[in-house]
């Protein structure tokens, strides 16, 4: 990680010294590269820019990162002294947002919120939670005398820790 942070401090000090100027303007999303985290776009011209990166670094494992909806307008930056390096900066809609730090990851997308840690997410320790709260069972000594603990309160600690791990 400490490569890449100095290539990047390395990449934006060479920017910063050789840039006069910084183009951004508006593009619409024509198509997704999944293979590559970029997207093809056309600009207010009808010119199509191929590969456009989603994040300023690309292939370093991406800790935050969007997918933008096809047809949604993006604005596109120009990265360096390159006529033909892209970056989109800002996005107007998005099918897909994810953060990840360390082995916490955060996913929205349509279909909702996904919240895990690598081993585990928090959905599937709370299908658990029910699921034990459906199976409580107390025994008690005789009528009108106290319950005890329910027989799966260990089940419930299990995944108390699982949701401790999961959040803060």
């Amino acid at each position: 990680m400490a490569d890449n942070n100095q290539d990047l401090h390395s990449a934006l000090h060479k920017f910063v010294k050789d840039r006069t100027s910084i183009a951004v303007f508006p593009a619409v999303v024509k198509v997704f590269n999944d293979d590559f985290n970029t997207v093809d776009v056309e600009d207010n011209d009808g010119n199509m820019l191929f590969e456009v990166m989603l994040a300023s670094n690309v292939g370093y494992g991406v800790s935050l990162y969007y997918k933008p909806t096809i047809g949604s307008t993006v604005f596109v930056a120009d990265v360096g002294a390159s006529e033909e390096r892209y970056v989109v900066v800002a996005y107007a809609e998005c099918d897909l947002v994810q953060v990840q730090v360390g082995a916490t990851e955060l996913i929205i997308d349509e279909n909702g919120v996904k919240v895990g840690n690598g081993l585990d997410t928090l959905k599937s320790a709370l299908d658990d939670l029910i699921l034990q709260i459906k199976l409580i069972t107390v025994t008690s000594a005789a009528p009108g005398s106290p319950t005890s603990v329910p027989i799966n309160v260990a089940a419930f600690d299990a995944i108390k820790t699982r949701i401790d791990s999961l959040l803060q």
